[in-house]
């Protein structure tokens, strides 16, 4: 590890041995800026690149060697070329003159490295989405989950449903810090269809997939609003603007809301090129559906014994016209269970860990994103830089029944309490830098007192970027701030004041 903290690198890599000499860099490679640095070292007859046989399983694998006379990548893959030449460029934003020469063998522990950002209960300009990718690449994340519809707008441009937008996307007023406090002015946007191909090409180019989340049944107060026959009672609701939990959700008893939930994914699927698609599942209340006719008619006519049940059959229709539409959806953990259909991705994040152990030892696959371990929207005095650093899935250790099955992790950023950049960058980072980490390197080869020595350099990059921080004294306060934090999770949701 003291290597690494000699290159400042992060995550740390796998594999470095430093051999004789050094390499002088060159005038077209001094005072570079990512990510437009990659071009110039991608084109460079200065680099030598190898492309050597792999399986699928090492794609994202490098070999970066730095002689003197030169430096010579090899990989399998397009996606392995890409992350030595941000390992590569990490040293030429750290070495001005020279660079030790050495030999780089690296390979990432997981392959689902993500950043959640939730669009919805503040809108994300896409100015803004771009610049985080640009910062997620640096640090070889490689899923962008965007979190596009919920209570409190839908954010994604669906043709046949034209009201989602124009009025869905579209709130009287906002809460900030705690529920208690407004903002007083509208609040409004959403991704026309060009804005969610400048981001996917965007984040394509970086080797980020951006995964879709269209959250069903529940969350669903926005597109009520837009179609109140899409819920059980029917009547017009105004898209709320306070956090919480709403009881209207999506009717499944009626056929309205089956093709409007096809019409959606089709949509989504036609836009967003990458491999996934999420369909939320999580906090979906019942209550409606309980004194609802449609629903208990419903229920009755398919043999369903139970609200729950219900559910599932609702989500299991969302997944197969993802799979007929040769997307891989994924759910919310809460909502796995033996008769999910197999094929649906769970993420981890809250409740019942022993039932996702269990799914995984029966071959689900599972993101893992534990809300007291990965959250960035919760207080720094709850979820640490320390805390977050020590996050690993497989606790238990390589032995776990099913650890193979354990695609990676997943930082999420709930925007309830996040109503500015400046605030994004607050509870972001460097809490997702630490994640990075979690993601890419091996534990054994972890180490936080380096990671926080390395992590001192990147600050300096970042706040040139504009990117400011959360500073030092915030990571790690001590138990008093804790009890403090604990308490506004009760409050006003673990936000700081």
């Amino acid at each position: 590890m003291a290597k690494n903290d000699e290159l400042n690198l992060i995550p740390a890599v796998e594999s470095l041995v430093f051999t004789s000499g050094f390499w002088m860099i060159p005038v077209q490679f001094s005072d570079l800026r990512f990510p437009e640095s990659l071009m110039v070292i991608r084109n460079s007859e200065l680099i030598t690149y190898k492309e050597i046989g792999s399986g699928k399983k090492d794609d994202e694998a490098y070999c970066l060697s730095i002689k003197k006379d030169g430096i010579n990548i090899s990989a399998s893959s397009t996606k392995g070329f890409h992350y030595a030449s941000v390992t590569l460029i990490q040293l030429l934003l750290f070495f001005k003159e020279s660079i030790p020469c050495l030999e780089i063998g690296d390979s990432p522990r997981f392959g689902w490295r993500g950043f959640m950002l939730d669009c919805c209960r503040f809108f994300q300009p896409v100015d803004s989405i771009l610049e985080l990718i640009d910062v997620l690449s640096l640090y070889k994340f490689n899923i962008l989950h965007l979190h596009l519809t919920d209570d409190q707008g839908w954010r994604l441009e669906v043709p046949a449903y034209p009201e989602l937008t124009g009025i869905g996307s579209r709130r009287a007023d906002s809460v900030y810090q705690d529920n208690r406090h407004t903002m007083g002015e509208l609040h409004e946007g959403f991704y026309s269809e060009e804005d969610i191909r400048t981001i996917v090409e965007y984040a394509s180019q970086l080797c980020i997939q951006v995964i879709p989340e269209i959250d069903l049944p529940g969350h669903s107060m926005a597109a009520l609003a837009s179609y109140p026959e899409l819920g059980c009672r029917g009547d017009r609701q105004e898209v709320p603007w306070k956090a919480g939990i709403y009881k209207d959700i999506l009717c499944p008893g009626k056929e309205e809301a089956r093709l409007f939930v096809e019409a959606v994914l089709k949509q989504t699927a036609r836009l967003f090129p990458a491999s996934h698609v999420h369909l939320g599942g999580d906090e979906a209340p019942k209550a409606r559906w309980k004194k609802c006719p449609h629903c208990a008619a419903y229920r009755e006519n398919h043999g369903i014994r139970s609200l729950k049940d219900q559910q599932v059959h609702f989500t299991n229709q969302a997944v197969s016209i993802l799979r007929k539409l040769g997307k891989t959806p994924i759910v919310w953990a809460e909502i796995c269970g033996d008769n999910l259909d197999k094929s649906a991705i769970g993420q981890y994040w809250l409740f019942r860990k022993k039932n996702a152990y269990k799914q995984l030892e029966k071959g689900r696959q599972m993101i893992f994103s534990a809300h007291a371990s990965t959250y960035i929207d919760l207080s720094h005095a709850y979820v640490t830089l320390k805390k977050i650093y020590a996050y690993d899935p497989i606790a238990e250790g390589d032995d776990l029944p099913g650890a193979d099955h354990v695609l990676g992790v997943e930082c999420p950023l709930w925007t309830e309490w996040v109503h500015n950049k400046d605030r994004r960058d607050f509870q972001a980072f460097p809490r997702s830098i630490a994640m990075a980490e979690v993601g890419w390197t091996n534990p054994e080869d972890k180490d936080y007192k380096s990671f926080v020595r390395r992590l001192e350099r990147h600050l300096v990059l970042l706040k040139e970027r504009g990117i400011n921080a959360a500073p030092a004294k915030e990571w790690n306060p001590g138990k008093l701030a804790k009890f403090r934090a604990m308490w506004r999770m009760i409050v006003n949701g673990g936000v700081e004041d």
